[in-house]
């Protein structure tokens, strides 16, 4: 989803793909044939009834000529007018009601689709043709769907033979995805690209979407893209069409015609999980990360470590080093963990944690870094280490 594939690598993929013609305006109709020919009719009728006095036949006439031009440029001002008015239009889209059904093209997906997610389902009503074909953006599951609080569609240039599918990055023409949202995640603009052309577009229920172009700076790996991005009912959502500029019309289509579809399927799963996690992914991920920090299950904490993380030490010397650390500042069991605030940067957050023990005692624990990774079921969340923390667990180890 988005922390995995939002701005992905596709250098291959193609970013000339036209997205449809704008009208133009219509400017004043110019004089015809037949209004030419009546006006000049209307000189020799001026002349003949003024014929015994000259002098009043030649200003009849230079009164004529005079109004002639005047009109003359009046209608060419006009029609300049016009045209200057019009001249780069949107392109006019039919207007889409809140009720309308997703565009036919996600018949097929539909049920796979509310099969493996709880979030509430977003597609668009009209899809462009420029995008191509949709997919759910996965392997199929092998084993019964797992429920995630999220899912991501990709189009492509290209016939699926499944509802699941993992096109190459040169085929794809873009991607949907939805996301558990952290605060500034859709205002942050990514590493390596920068933003412009920033403009806001209304959905049909009036849900307001943000519209920008993104290029990469200093990238050859890197395509530049539309991004559409808004939230609703607590989720983020993310529409990216790979391109030019010249795309906007194929990211605005989408964007003003994006409906949320009924789904009795999700949303029974929802309120079961909403239930089970309080309707927060973030604050149910650290409740659950910090409960087996209390049980001492370090095989479990290093598994909600992102990869970064990982990176930095070996199932084994975490563990190591957590055991040294828990053996030195011993505590009570934890009853109850609550985010208490923090700060976004990019896609991850850096929050504080406070944690009340068995004993009635509390901890502050400032700092935490949380990550949104849609690899990690089921919260979509991942613990992150700041530098600080390396360095700390580091010294543990080489003092053991």
């Amino acid at each position: 989803m988005r922390s995995q594939t939002a701005l992905v690598s596709c250098s291959e993929a193609s970013e000339d793909k036209p997205s449809g013609d704008k009208k133009s305006g219509q400017s004043e109709p110019k004089p015809t044939e037949e209004t030419r020919v009546e006006n000049t009719s209307r000189e020799p009728e001026t002349i003949e009834e003024s014929t015994s006095d000259e002098a009043s036949k030649t200003t009849s006439k230079d009164e004529f000529e005079d109004t002639s031009k005047e009109e003359s440029v009046e209608e060419e001002s006009t029609e300049e007018d016009t045209t200057e008015d019009t001249a780069e239009p949107q392109k006019a889209l039919e207007v889409i009601s809140a009720d309308a059904a997703p565009d036919a093209a996600f018949d097929d997906l539909l049920p796979d689709l509310r099969a493996i997610t709880a979030d509430t389902i977003m597609l668009p009503a009209e899809l462009p043709e420029e995008l191509g074909n949709p997919a759910i953006w996965s392997e199929r599951p092998t084993e019964e769907p797992k429920i995630y609080p999220e899912y991501g569609i990709v189009f492509a240039d290209m016939t699926f033979d499944d509802t699941f599918a993992e096109p190459p990055r040169a085929a794809m023409r873009g991607t949907l995805a939805s996301a558990p949202i952290l605060a500034g995640m859709l205002d942050n603009v990514p590493e390596g690209f920068e933003e412009s052309d920033v403009e806001e577009i209304s959905l049909p229920d009036g849900t307001v979407a943000k519209l920008r172009y993104l290029m990469p700076i200093g990238q050859t790996n890197a395509a530049s893209l539309w991004e559409g991005s808004f939230e609703r009912d607590g989720a983020g959502y993310w529409l990216e069409v790979y391109g030019d500029k010249s795309a906007v019309e194929t990211a605005r289509q989408v964007l003003m015609s994006m409906v949320k579809i009924p789904n009795d399927v999700s949303a029974e799963k929802t309120e079961e999980k909403q239930t089970e996690e309080e309707e927060d992914p973030a604050a149910t991920f650290l409740e659950d990360y910090y409960r087996a920090v209390s049980d001492e299950d370090w095989s479990k904490t290093y598994s909600y470590l992102t990869t970064a993380a990982q990176d930095e030490f070996t199932e084994e010397e975490w563990a190591t080093a957590q055991s040294i650390r828990a053996s030195q500042n011993p505590r009570p069991p934890i009853v109850s963990v609550e985010g208490v605030g923090g700060n976004a940067a990019g896609d991850a957050a850096i929050v504080d944690v406070l944690v009340t023990y068995e004993d009635g005692t509390e901890e502050k624990l400032s700092g935490i870094t949380i990550v949104a990774d849609t690899v990690n079921e089921p919260y979509g969340i991942k613990r992150g280490l700041s530098e600080s923390d390396v360095e700390y667990l580091r010294g543990l180890l080489e003092g053991s």
